[in-house]
């Protein structure tokens, strides 16, 4: 994250020339609008489904996920972001990650769901071929935001 990169940078300054570049540095992201994030007083809420599209068990199939994203607090979130963690050696994250941007207070996005983003904004998953009827794999979506602790949820792609 961009909040990283300017800790990273600090950090090297601290380390090669004692801090002494450090004001230019904060000058620098804040005159270009990053600030620091505000912490957040509750976490975001996160609810999530999975679709599956899979013509039969002979062949890969892809596991897409919709999900609603709403900011209860009063400030904004700050570069929110969802990634999957696959728990099951049979699935695998093809669009790992993706990233939403700033999250305004009270304000929700909606990914796959009616007047939200289509399921191509989604993090999405390859089911490997051969995986039979029946079987279920486990995964883990991890929402974060800068200034809040990750709102991890766990769930099963039911084949």
């Amino acid at each position: 994250s961009i909040k990283a990169f300017r800790e990273a940078l600090l950090s090297a300054d601290g380390d090669l020339h004692c801090g002494g570049h450090s004001a230019v540095i904060q000058s620098a992201f804040s005159s270009r609008g990053f600030y620091d994030a505000p912490v957040l007083s509750k976490p975001l809420d996160f609810t999530a489904a999975v679709t599956v599209a899979r013509a039969s068990a002979s062949v890969a199939g892809t596991a897409s996920f919709v999900y609603k994203i709403r900011n209860s607090n009063a400030v904004p979130a700050r570069n929110v972001r969802v990634k999957i963690e696959p728990l099951d050696p049979r699935l695998h994250a093809s669009t790992y990650m993706q990233a939403y941007g700033d999250l305004p207070a009270g304000r929700t996005i909606s990914i796959g769901l009616s007047g939200g983003m289509a399921t191509d904004f989604s993090v999405t998953g390859t089911i490997d071929a051969g995986v039979a009827s029946g079987q279920r794999l486990r995964y883990r979506l991890r929402l974060m935001a800068e200034g809040a602790a990750d709102v991890v949820y766990e769930g099963e792609v039911a084949l």
